[in-house]
């Protein structure tokens, strides 16, 4: 089954609407999707997510500054965590959460799956 291990709102995104939008529309218009197509956004989507959900629990707060395929930056507040902290925060799920690249500044954290 393609949704097993894809967390359900990823899934539930492959609507008219939804960030999976671009998937729906190639359907329309072609009348199928390239299995390699939504097997890659629901990769992208699902580690997307993960990390945010990740992030999230150690800055309790992420924000989303841009998302483009597999390009995410993310803002989390500074608060009382070091910029090494951060690193670490990153290091430490780098490999479970398939991340290529990244970058961090004070304000801001850059990934690349």
């Amino acid at each position: 089954m393609l949704s097993a291990g894809v967390d359900g709102y990823v899934f539930g995104q492959l609507v008219a609407g939804g960030s999976g939008e671009e998937l729906i529309n190639e359907q329309i218009v072609k009348g199928d999707i390239p299995i390699s197509s939504a097997l890659k956004w629901l990769h992208t989507e699902t580690f997307g997510l993960a990390l945010i959900k990740y992030m999230a629990l150690e800055f309790q707060e992420v924000e989303i500054l841009e998302h483009v395929n597999d390009f995410y930056k993310l803002r989390v507040p500074k608060g009382e965590k070091t910029i090494g902290f951060t690193f670490g925060t990153i290091e430490t799920m780098k490999s479970n959460l398939r991340i290529s690249e990244y970058s961090v500044s004070q304000t801001t954290l850059e990934q690349i799956f």
